[in-house]
């Protein structure tokens, strides 16, 4: 950008400066691309504000003719459902806290960020409510827990005060938690690669679809998605929880058959 655009007066320049700046990149790196175009676009927003530009953003007309970039939706990579319990299996027996977190996580189909915030106030009997400023909608969640579910957290219980899944450290103060890398330094000692964390959850959401057959609302409401108008919210505010607790309490008895067989819930 600033070889084309530097050394020149920004009075003097057009749309097809622009384009040159941005066409060569706009669809081989199109994150670049849109980036660099916001930053032109401030300056000349800036400059037209303090007398200095005149005429319209230059940008604009340069990013019609550029056309819409055809951007590849990357999707995280993710285990199949029928692999899960025999990478379930490798998991249970270690007692360490990333292990018993990752269990943890895979088990109630959650957020990694969700799982490492976890505070022992949030959790009732087989109940963890969490907050809405843990929630990636900004919406409060409850989200039953499986005995399997519990027995990690028996597990970790009394190693920290707040935190459930606290960071080992031998440091005075307060406990910190821990980091998502934990969940892919503990996949690396199983032998497991090329899945991401967050994958699980599209692990739990096939197996629902594909294995359980549970219905599309039960199954997206486990993942604290959002479903259906903004009409239908306003009428439907239940969170169906005694169905998610159904559903997980099968997709935790499927982790935990050697064989991996398929549970079917009852409609």
């Amino acid at each position: 950008m600033l070889p084309r655009l530097g050394r020149r007066s920004i009075a003097d320049l057009a749309h097809g400066d622009v384009l040159a700046v941005l066409n060569p990149i706009w669809t081989k790196k199109p994150d670049t691309a849109r980036r660099v175009a916001q930053r032109i676009r401030a300056v000349f927003d800036w400059a037209k504000a303090k007398g200095h530009y005149v005429g319209e953003n230059p940008v604009t007309p340069a990013l019609v003719a550029m056309g819409t970039q055809r951007l590849e939706v990357k999707h995280r990579a993710a285990m199949p459902w029928q692999e899960a319990p025999a990478f379930f299996t490798q998991l249970e027996p270690q007692e360490d806290i990333a292990a018993a977190a990752h269990r943890f996580l895979i088990l109630t189909a959650s957020r990694a960020g969700e799982v490492l915030g976890a505070r022992w106030a949030k959790i009732e009997g087989d109940l963890w409510v969490i907050p809405p400023e843990r929630m990636k909608m900004g919406r409060p969640h409850r989200a039953p827990l499986s005995a399997p579910a519990l027995e990690a957290l028996d597990q970790v219980r009394g190693i920290g005060a707040d935190l459930v899944f606290p960071t080992p450290s031998r440091a005075k103060g307060p406990a910190r938690p821990m980091t998502s890398n934990a969940f892919s330094a503990r996949r690396g000692r199983t032998g497991v690669s090329g899945i991401t964390t967050h994958g699980s959850r599209t692990t739990f959401r096939t197996w629902a679809a594909d294995s359980a057959r549970a219905p599309r609302e039960v199954a997206e409401l486990s993942l604290a998605h959002v479903t259906g108008s903004r009409v239908e919210r306003a009428y439907q505010r239940s969170d169906l929880l005694e169905q998610n607790r159904e559903l997980l309490d099968a997709w935790a008895g499927y982790l935990r058959q050697a064989g991996g067989n398929v549970i079917k819930l009852h409609r």
